[in-house]
């Protein structure tokens, strides 16, 4: 019983990490259209020029409000 417990957490924590990956994804692609952004299983990855001295780039999570 408690093997179906936790996995059903698990799985319902894994669904809330991909929901969370992709909005971040889309609102920093938004924000930032010169840059480029990928999500993948590992999380949310961002390239491009000039990046690191880009304010929207000072605290993402932000973008998940």
């Amino acid at each position: 019983m408690m093997e179906g417990l936790a996995a059903r957490g698990r799985r319902a924590g894994e669904a809330a990490a991909a929901r969370a990956a992709a909005t971040l994804a889309q609102r920093l692609g938004e924000a930032m259209p010169q840059a480029h952004v990928v999500q993948d299983e590992a999380g949310v990855t961002v390239s491009g020029r000039g990046l690191r001295d880009d304010p929207a780039l000072r605290w993402v999570g932000g973008l998940l409000r």
